[in-house]
């Protein structure tokens, strides 16, 4: 959706289906974390299944920053 975006970014359309699922993208950054944290607060994935997808070169530490991602959403 977006190409070197200097800003965190949360995108939703205009309403959400009742069947939906919420894919966010985690890299672990200080602007992913804060993108997380006003995703979390909106309460625009309540209700929802959540699919964290890691981004990152070292897929071990892409794995420990989803698990700190899904703990904080917990």
């Amino acid at each position: 959706i977006l190409r070197h975006a200097c800003r965190p970014v949360v995108v939703a359309g205009e309403s959400l289906p009742t069947a939906s699922s919420v894919v966010v993208a985690y890299d672990g950054s200080a602007q992913a974390a804060r993108t997380l944290q006003a995703f979390v607060q909106s309460g625009l994935y309540f209700g929802h299944p959540l699919h964290l997808v890691g981004i990152g070169d070292d897929p071990i530490e892409t794995q420990f920053r989803l698990i700190r991602a899904l703990d904080y959403v917990q």
